[in-house]
């Protein structure tokens, strides 16, 4: 029986010490596993905080206002409506229109208003909306990448000019004819 009983006293050792290395191994499991939890919970929590103050920071602007470190050619429309910006652009195309122009032909010359050739600045609509809506649309973080451009370096948006052709031949119709006249007098 001594045998037997040695027998089975290695075995029940032999059992114990199995169970002890089961118990340790599933301690072990639980911690890794409570530490991966951690670790993603803060993650998620840092993510959290960075995603709201990104949102508070590119939502510190009205929509229907530009951002800093915007203009239009030489005109900075930081922090301007659109409409705002529509009249300024309108009031420069104004002062534009009444600039003139010189013709020459040889000894004879002529000055022409811009505003008789039919000029116009004709995406005043467009440059003032994006100049709005810049930085305003998309995720989270490529409105912050557009603001922290801004940042870094201006933005200006430019212009585009235009003439009526009917209007300019027009004018070139009445003016040519009497500049070669004055050209041809001057030299007879």
């Amino acid at each position: 029986l001594k045998f037997v009983y040695k027998t089975t006293s290695m075995r029940s050792q032999s059992n114990i010490r199995k169970r002890k290395t089961k118990k340790a191994q599933a301690k072990r499991r639980m911690a890794g596993l409570l530490i991966a939890a951690s670790v993603l919970f803060c993650s998620l929590a840092v993510f959290m905080i960075t995603y709201f103050v990104m949102k508070s920071a590119v939502n510190k602007v009205p929509a229907d206002v530009a951002w800093n470190n915007i203009s239009i050619e030489e005109f900075d429309v930081s922090g301007m409506k659109e409409a705002d910006i529509k009249a300024l652009l309108l009031e420069q195309q104004t002062e534009y229109q009444d600039r003139g122009v010189l013709l020459k032909a040889e000894e004879a010359s002529a000055e022409v208003l811009l505003a008789d050739l039919g000029f116009a600045i004709s995406n005043i609509d467009e440059v003032a909306k994006q100049a709005v809506s810049y930085g305003k649309s998309g995720s989270v973080w490529s409105r912050h990448s557009q603001l922290k451009k801004l940042e870094e370096e201006p933005l200006v948006l430019k212009l585009e000019y235009k003439v009526d052709s009917q209007m300019t031949q027009q004018v070139m119709d009445e003016e040519i004819p009497a500049l070669e006249n004055g050209a041809k007098d001057a030299t007879a």
